[in-house]
């Protein structure tokens, strides 16, 4: 009953034009729909309410796509509900919307709604329209746009629809836009870096100190244990929060995340909002802060000579599994092997190469082999950590002809129940950000099939990678002896 009186009350309120007050009203009048269904108090007349906000015309038209949006999508999922209200065709309030959100220039809510309102047109010839005009106006945000990567986007998304309604001349048409949008963008790259160069001075005198007074030991636990070397998951969860909250709109609307060759890795729904923006938030502090601050620890830390490949495999031979020896059955022979003569040769590679930058400015290192062959071999290493502690490596596939047996993957691995158990969340976060997130470095699935460019296989990878190892060898356990 209170829903009931205070509904028209706001609704006079947005009347009146109060900032953000539609938002409330959308919110009081889904409450008031559920609670009335659960309770079964008044549903009909709670309905009726509800349905009105999608028939008529009551606010501006910003108020009235943010009402017709929610509610639009309320009445959608309980379709079987209100059959018997939708008399007539309610899919025109949408086009009609849709029609003056463009002409006050606002293309995206203009979409919304012809995307929402094309769900209430049955199937067969009618959607043709609609599918049409989303895509033409997709076409139209082409020309708008400056960014390669949006107008990328764009013209992708108005083919799809092109394709739906039959479009094929648009279709054909559009496809040759995309190439040459598509061949654009690998000409010019798409650099994304802010001036912090007096931040960086300071960067690079602190990490040179560290490098300085701190002994080889101190130096790789600064590396692999210290918070400050990369971002925290509760120091990106806070900065994902506040760009929420300043940044409604962002929050409001599906986008895509594209790849450098221009292509659709990802669609990001409203749901997914909260992890990728501290994804893009980890990666601006990793890039601009935290990277530069760990290539200075390690130059300064090999060329003064206290990292060096001996000193590495003394200190994995003392203090990590890495140095331990394990087994293997194969074919019911055990053989024995060590993961500090495959993960070395490549360290070796990487500290030669960054010795010789010290040397002149003329030398281009060639990271290819150790960057390829670590990536790969990480999931080896969280392979036989796993089993270490005794957590199954592999999963049962249930076929046509019985049970088959086949090896988790990295993906697997980092997303294990039990994996919390044994790295802290920054770690964890790292790791998956690093190796397989798509919105990340994602660096796995980018060696796995060789999509990097020779040009990026650069010494911050390297680093990266370094670290990783580093964070996964900091154990010393074996089979009788679990990590703590």
């Amino acid at each position: 009953e209170n829903y009931f009186k205070i509904i028209p009350k706001i609704h006079q309120q947005v009347l009146d034009s109060q900032a953000n007050i539609i938002l409330k009203l959308t919110h009081h009048l889904k409450n008031l729909y559920y609670l009335s269904k659960q309770v079964k108090y008044r549903f009909n007349d709670s309905s009726k309410l509800l349905y009105n906000y999608l028939k008529k015309t009551h606010f501006t038209s910003a108020n009235e796509y943010r009402i017709k949006l929610e509610i639009g999508h309320l009445v959608l999922n309980e379709r079987k509900h209100f059959k018997n209200l939708i008399k007539t065709k309610i899919e025109n309030k949408f086009y009609e919307l849709h029609k003056k959100l463009l002409n006050e220039n606002e293309p995206w809510p203009a979409i919304e709604m012809l995307v929402l309102g094309e769900k209430f047109v049955e199937k067969g010839i009618g959607k043709v329209k609609w599918f049409n005009k989303i895509g033409s106006i997709y076409e139209l945000l082409i020309k708008m746009n400056s960014s390669e990567l949006a107008a990328i986007d764009f013209c992708q998304k108005a083919i799809h629809f092109y394709k739906l309604s039959g479009n094929d001349k648009k279709v054909t048409q559009l496809e040759k836009t995309n190439k040459k949008l598509t061949e654009k963008l690998s000409m010019n790259g798409v650099p994304l870096r802010i001036d912090l160069s007096k931040t960086l001075e300071s960067i690079e005198k602190d990490a040179k100190k560290i490098a300085t007074e701190f002994s080889f030991e101190e130096i790789i636990i600064f590396l692999a244990t210290d918070k400050f070397i990369l971002p925290t998951k509760t120091d990106m969860e806070k900065a994902a929060n506040d760009m929420m909250q300043t940044s409604v709109f962002l929050t409001l609307i599906d986008s895509t995340f594209h790849d450098l060759r221009g292509n659709v890795v990802k669609n990001i729904g409203r749901e997914d909002k909260g992890k990728e923006f501290l994804i893009s938030n980890y990666m601006l502090h990793l890039n601009n802060l935290q990277l530069p601050f760990i290539h200075w620890i390690i130059y300064y830390s090999t060329i003064n000579g206290k990292i060096t490949t001996t000193s590495l495999v003394e200190l994995f031979q003392k203090h990590s599994w890495f140095g331990k020896n394990l087994e293997r059955t194969v074919f019911n022979k055990k053989i024995e092997y060590n993961w500090l003569d495959v993960i070395m040769p490549s360290i070796h590679d990487y500290l030669f190469h960054l010795k010789l930058l010290e040397n002149g400015y003329n030398y281009f290192p060639n990271y290819v082999t150790p960057i390829d062959s670590l990536t790969l071999k990480i999931e080896g290493l969280l392979r036989d950590f796993l089993s270490i502690q005794e957590i199954p490596t592999t999963k049962q596939i249930k076929g046509k002809h019985g049970l088959t047996t086949e090896e988790l993957d990295i993906n697997d691995f980092l997303y294990h129940h039990k994996i919390k158990e044994l790295f802290d969340e920054d770690d964890l976060l790292f790791l998956r950000i690093l190796l397989i997130e798509k919105t990340g470095i994602n660096l796995r699935n980018e060696v796995a099939h060789s999509l990097l460019l020779p040009q990026q296989y650069s010494v911050e990878l390297m680093h990266l990678l370094f670290i990783a190892l580093l964070k996964i060898g900091q154990f010393n356990v074996s089979k009788s002896s679990k990590a703590n």
